[in-house]
């Protein structure tokens, strides 16, 4: 049982091993629910549509700035052109993720 544990701890883990900066929840929460209004909004991506699969996909996107910036980077600077950047090349990244588990 315990290889199970880790053999999916490491099938399921980040590629590079990076571990997630922290980010206060609250912070978690709103970024989440905006993204979730942007999103629905716009209505981009198609795949996205719908509550659940607009809020993995946001939680994805986050989870990218999570391992790039640190909340001492985001408290300082607040939502800056790198934060746009990381969310404008995560974003297709974290749809293409969202593809491939519903069609699983």
């Amino acid at each position: 049982m315990l290889a199970i544990i880790l053999f999916s701890s490491i099938v399921y883990a980040q590629p590079d091993n990076a571990i997630l900066n922290w980010y206060p929840s609250s912070y978690i929460h709103r970024f989440v629910n905006s993204c979730f209004d942007s999103l629905e909004v716009n209505q981009v991506p198609s795949v996205c549509r719908g509550m659940v699969l607009y809020a993995s996909c946001c939680a994805c996107v986050l989870d990218k700035l999570r391992h790039s910036l640190t909340w001492e980077e985001i408290e300082k600077t607040g939502f800056s052109e790198e934060m746009q950047s990381i969310i404008e090349a995560t974003l297709p990244f974290c749809v293409s993720q969202e593809l491939i588990r519903i069609k699983q």
